[in-house]
């Protein structure tokens, strides 16, 4: 066993729009993270269960649970990794609530 391989880094792709997301997945594969993926924020929220990222990368925008909320709901329960929120249609009031939500990056 070789205690000294660095660990893979987990990211949480989440984004309802596929052609999108599946880009987004293949360029951090291409740079080696390990990759899971959710089509809407309801998604997300049970993958996080099942499997704990490094990292989530999610949509503001998604009919159902938007990003913001995601990011919200998975520090009301206890999930400390960096959210980066991605959007085609922020503003800056939209940055300041993501940021004060505790996004990584907006």
């Amino acid at each position: 066993m070789d205690h000294g391989a660095a660990k893979v880094p987990k990211v949480l792709v989440v984004d309802d729009d596929e052609t999108f997301r599946r880009s987004i997945v293949r360029v951090l594969g291409a740079l080696g993270y390990g990759i899971s993926e959710a089509a809407s924020g309801e998604d997300a929220l049970i993958s996080v269960r099942g499997a704990t990222p490094d990292i989530v990368v999610t949509d503001l925008q998604m009919p159902g649970i938007d990003g913001l909320e995601v990011q919200q709901r998975m520090a009301a329960d206890g999930f400390d990794f960096p959210v980066i929120v991605l959007t085609g249609h922020g503003d800056i009031d939209l940055a300041v609530r993501a940021m004060k939500a505790g996004a990584a990056d907006f």
